[in-house]
């Protein structure tokens, strides 16, 4: 599985970590083994979990290329 859609399949499965993910970005991320540009951790933190766990659903749906 790519890292991409298991980071989605965690923000829709786990409301904790979705909360998490807003307030430390960064340091969630990280503890994943992704980095991220400093833009999308500002983008992030901008969200609240449950706008990012919609987006995260919008993601979920989209075919993944190989």
């Amino acid at each position: 599985m790519a890292p991409q859609t298991s980071l989605i399949d965690k923000v829709l499965a786990d409301a904790a970590f979705c909360v998490e993910l807003v307030a430390r970005p960064d340091e969630t991320l990280g503890a994943l083994g992704v980095d991220a540009a400093p833009e999308v951790l500002c983008e992030i933190r901008a969200l609240d979990p449950a706008r990012l766990q919609r987006l995260a659903g919008a993601f979920g749906r989209q075919p993944v290329a190989a």
